[in-house]
């Protein structure tokens, strides 16, 4: 019988910001006589979102580069500059080298970042906001750098992070059924702007959310009218947001096989960009993970299907790591001289076959007959069933599935 198919929802498209780490920023200020620049913020989210880019969970990136980002954010170079030197001085990021295959590197560091990956690796639940990154499609950093609005940045990250929590409470199918207002006052002590100089903010604010005037009544006679807006109701943009369609249950599973990936990467000195250790994982996820995705236990959900991804990545990678150590010992050194992601999806095609074939040999074969009419039933197709072609397998799944 056919199950009705769970409804998407929706979620900030973007990266995460640390709570924690945006307490930094409040406690100089509280702590100090020093503002924090809008360059500064602007800066810190290049910062965070090439981390996302480059999926670095240490925080240390290869390739972030000033001069890019500065043409993509429309923030002036000298002041994006200005917001990096502003973040080196209090300690937020650091330039700092490393080394791989005997060479020197340039790297970016973000501070601190490692260490709330190793609590969220622990199972503790960390608190964060949620960045779009439509953000870098706007002129919302430019205009506030130019303006010199340091405060709008708090503006920015109260609302998104009141939206992350809101898109996390219940189902949400469409933007506007999520608001937030704001009464004018609020918004003043806020931004610390009179009326008119909020309104001004605002305009900027229009790039990331649809913005609404309530009770909005002109007062005053002749030459003194004023315009009067009591409160302000806010609502994220589409493009701010996608489904969220992870039915599958798979990104924290393949979240931590990438950090596997990376110890095993640098712990063997594999000289490597963040976008191969990206390719490795495309690959992984084209020649195993989408074979068997389908796979849920009556009872177990998913856990059994994670627990033979979990295990097979890591047998490849310390299968990997015995034919590296061999290698050296016999040649003196171990290089991959193509691809990196072109070397593991060859070790993934080559081993899968066998893995999934014994699986099937150890295991109740009712599971695998399910997984595939699963997929026909969503998809029309059972991609196992061509992996197996012409293997006494794959006719004892037709013996199986004619018989049930």
């Amino acid at each position: 019988m056919s199950k009705k198919r769970k409804e998407h929802s929706m979620k900030i498209h973007g990266f995460p910001f640390h709570q924690e780490l945006l307490e930094q920023f409040r406690m100089i200020e509280r702590e100090s006589f020093y503002k924090v620049p809008a360059s500064a913020y602007a800066c810190y989210l290049t910062l965070l979102a090439q981390r996302f880019y480059e999926n670095n969970p240490k925080g240390i990136l290869q390739e972030y580069d000033l001069s890019s980002w500065s043409k993509k954010t429309g923030v002036k170079y000298s002041s994006l500059y200005h917001g990096f030197r502003w973040l080196e001085n209090f300690n937020f990021v650091q330039r700092s080298v490393i080394y791989q295959d005997g060479k020197s590197i340039p790297v970016t560091m973000i501070m601190d970042w490692e260490k709330y990956q190793v609590v969220e690796r622990s199972g503790e639940k960390l608190n964060y906001l949620t960045i779009p990154l439509s953000i870098f499609e706007t002129d919302f950093l430019g205009e506030c750098v130019r303006t010199s609005n340091g405060k709008a940045f708090k503006l920015l990250f109260s609302l998104l992070n009141i939206f992350r929590n809101k898109y996390g409470e219940k189902s949400v199918i469409s933007t506007d059924k999520v608001k937030q207002k704001y009464n004018m006052k609020t918004l003043k002590e806020m931004l610390g702007k009179n009326s008119k100089g909020v309104r001004d903010v605002l305009e900027i604010f229009e790039s990331i959310f649809h913005i609404q005037y309530l009770g909005k009544t002109v007062r005053g006679k002749g030459k003194k009218l004023q315009l009067w807006i009591p409160s302000i109701t806010f609502w994220l943009r589409p493009e701010c947001v996608k489904e969220h369609t992870d039915e599958f249950e798979l990104s924290p599973l393949t979240q931590k096989l990438h950090q596997e990936l990376l110890e095993f990467l640098e712990r063997n000195e594999i000289k490597h960009r963040p976008r191969d250790a990206q390719q490795v994982m495309f690959n992984f996820q084209h020649t195993v993970v989408r074979y068997i995705k389908y796979m849920k236990h009556q009872t177990l959900g998913y856990k059994e299907r994670d627990r033979f991804i979990q295990n097979f990545f890591m047998d490849t990678i310390n299968h990997m790591e015995n034919h590296i150590r061999y290698v050296i010992k016999d040649q003196g050194e171990f290089k991959i001289r193509k691809s990196v992601g072109g070397y593991f999806r060859k070790v993934f095609q080559e081993r899968f076959k066998e893995k999934v074939t014994k699986y099937i040999d150890q295991h109740e074969l009712g599971l695998v007959i399910d997984m595939i009419a699963r997929e026909e039933r969503i998809t029309g197709e059972a991609l196992i069933t061509e992996l197996l072609q012409g293997t006494e397998h794959n006719a004892l799944i037709d013996k199986y599935s004619q018989t049930a």
